[in-house]
């Protein structure tokens, strides 16, 4: 739904979406509203600073020896100072290239999905490099069950 969602920005913008989910991936429940709220915040993000002819690719995968899923969105686009990084991840922070580019926004989507991620006891990473691009990464925890069936830590 996120993909979904971000396609039609994707497409006048001139960026390429594309996604990997892993073989085999372990049965997790999810707040699916949350989940996607997350990955829309990101994905938007990716197209949001990509220019024209660029890409974004979001992966699903398993992680840590199916303890956690690991959610990546690579771009292509702009990439973020490494001083910038941190700031991000809270309310109302958003960096000088961002206000260059002229991009609308409160700068209140990163800091969103930190506090989602967290609130069910995962994380958001972000690593990026000027001019090459930016991976933001939630890793969220699977654990489970007594019947042996896995599911995600859904929050109460």
């Amino acid at each position: 739904r996120a993909l979904a969602q971000a396609k039609p920005e994707a497409g006048k913008r001139g960026v390429e979406l594309r996604f990997r989910l892993a073989k085999n991936l372990p049965e997790f429940r999810a707040d699916p509203l949350r989940l996607d709220q997350m990955l829309i915040n990101l994905i938007s993000n990716a197209v949001k600073y990509t220019d024209e002819g660029g890409a974004a690719l979001l992966t699903v995968r398993p992680r840590s020896g199916e303890t956690e899923i690991e959610f990546r969105v690579y771009d292509t686009g702009v990439g973020i100072a490494a001083k910038d990084l941190s700031r991000l991840t809270h309310s109302y922070e958003r960096t000088d290239v961002a206000l260059a580019k002229d991009q609308r926004g409160a700068g209140l989507g990163l800091a969103l999905t930190r506090l989602l991620a967290e609130a069910h006891g995962g994380s958001l990473r972000l690593t990026s490099r000027l001019g090459r691009g930016t991976v933001a990464t939630i890793l969220l925890p699977v654990t489970p069950t007594d019947t042996g069936e896995i599911r995600f830590d859904a929050v109460g």
